[in-house]
């Protein structure tokens, strides 16, 4: 059987969802939303559901205005300089940690 990776974003609207307009019931949500109970239960608890039950579901929140937010802001924006010195910061201590591990790999091998 295959695991399918989890979805926090549409776990965390249909998790509020039912809190909120069904009072944590969820066979209740189920109905309002046009969803298998017993699919929208193992998809709160686990957050994991097959593409088109995930899809289903995220219609579903969709169509009644609880829809999962795909635009992120950014609430501030960061100068490119300031980009620049953390990526090449990031970079530096890549290439030591590679040195480093390549280093003792060629001191096992001996």
């Amino acid at each position: 059987m295959p695991i399918y990776a989890p979805d926090p974003g549409l776990q965390l609207s249909a998790t509020q969802y039912v809190r909120q307009e069904h009072a944590g019931v969820t066979k209740r949500a189920a109905a309002a939303l046009n969803l298998d109970y017993i699919m929208l239960r193992r998809f709160l608890v686990g957050g994991r559901a097959k593409p088109e039950n995930r899809q289903k579901i995220r219609d579903a929140l969709d169509a009644l205005g609880w829809g999962v937010a795909k635009d992120h802001i950014v609430a501030h924006e960061m100068p490119i300089d300031v980009t620049r010195s953390m990526l090449t910061q990031l970079l530096e201590a890549l290439d030591a940690y590679q040195s480093a591990s390549s280093s003792a790999l060629r001191r096992a091998e001996r």
